[in-house]
């Protein structure tokens, strides 16, 4: 059955038909089944890239062989991570580039578990935000 604007009797035009059905998705997701399916949706997509990531790199540490998908970490091989960050913002993008790197074949990014992703980064001095002597 097609959609009547009650106030004219007239068939709605595409424009008005998209402007409400934009009006009826920010209303949904506005409560909290709405919020609750957004979340699902976004956790899901997330699950998805990572999943693809580790995928090609492979789902073990290169340096030690751990394997616990809890502690790997992907790493950027070039110590770049902080920049790659602030340039692309939040985290959809961001996974998003990352992926299309791997898949592209660029060599960017390895899979590093989180003890040996730490000693690489002080060692080649990467996380300039840490204080290190105040740590060891």
């Amino acid at each position: 059955m097609a959609k009547y604007r009650k106030d004219l009797g007239r068939k709605m035009t595409p424009e008005e038909k998209k402007e409400s059905r934009l009006k009826t998705i920010k209303l949904y997701s506005l409560t909290d089944r709405g919020k609750a399916a957004q979340k699902r949706s976004q956790e899901s997509w997330y699950n998805r890239t990572i999943g693809a990531i580790y995928g090609v790199l492979g789902s073990k540490c290169i340096k030690c062989g751990f394997v616990d998908i809890r502690a790997l970490q992907i790493d950027h091989i070039n110590g770049d991570g902080a920049e790659h960050r602030k340039k692309n913002g939040n985290s959809n993008s961001y996974y998003s580039s990352i992926l299309k790197s791997v898949i592209a074949g660029e060599n960017k990014y390895q899979i590093l578990c989180a003890n040996c992703n730490f000693i690489k980064a002080r060692e080649n001095n990467e996380k300039r935000d840490i204080k290190w002597n105040k740590i060891i």
